[in-house]
């Protein structure tokens, strides 16, 4: 019996050692996993914060070429308005005035072309601005998606060592009481024992009384 509880106390101390191996495993993956987690998460934020400033690159270079073709156009207007005031000063021919004429249907035209990249260039800003808002409002955004998966992960982290922590406790008690069910075998098998040991010397002297009897 003493070898018995020899036994049970080691399988006791290996189910303990296992238990304690077991969670810091468990600690150790869902550790792992999280830190994998975040870094694709960042990847990922970064991969989009680079697509973002290419195309914010992209649209103030198409900006930028629009300014120089509108001051392009309005150097050749002005250059045109000039050869209109000449031509209205010196002009006292017909061909004179039909060259007015066709300089002022220029003019006319470049003035509509130039509102019109003036509209342009001033669509190009609002996209501008509003592909800022939104760059700025998605990084927000995925950096407080990535702290709450962070929290959220901490939390089952803490969750699942709470459970183990509960099964070992669950265990060193059905283990108390296979240890005192054995001990009370033990005390119970000794006093059968003892019991044993009487009735034998009870018997022996019996057993000599006859023998020593006339």
């Amino acid at each position: 019996m003493h070898l018995d509880l020899v036994v049970a106390k080691q399988q006791y101390d290996d189910l303990k050692n296992t238990m304690r191996k077991k969670i810091e495993i468990d600690k150790q993956e869902l550790i792992h996993k999280i830190r994998r987690e975040c870094k694709q998460e960042k990847d990922e934020l970064v991969d989009i914060q680079e697509k973002l400033q290419r195309d914010l690159n992209a649209s103030l270079e198409s900006q930028r070429r629009l300014n120089e073709k509108i001051q392009g156009l309005e150097r050749k207007n002005d250059k045109l308005q000039t050869t209109v005031h000449e031509l209205g000063e010196t002009s006292r021919h017909n061909q004179q005035l039909i060259a007015y004429r066709e300089v002022q249907q220029k003019i006319n035209l470049q003035s509509v072309e130039i509102e019109s990249l003036q509209m342009t260039v001033h669509d190009k800003d609002t996209e501008i601005l509003e592909t800022r808002e939104t760059t700025k409002k998605d990084c927000q955004q995925t950096k407080l998606c990535s702290i709450q998966k962070d929290i959220d992960m901490n939390d089952e982290l803490k969750d699942r060592i709470k459970q183990l922590e509960n099964e070992l406790k669950d265990q060193r008690y059905t283990d108390r009481n296979t240890i005192y069910e054995l001990e009370n075998c033990v005390a119970d098998l000794q006093k059968n024992i003892l019991l044993q040991q009487i009735s034998i010397v009870i018997l022996d002297r019996t057993i000599r009384r006859n023998l020593t009897s006339p």
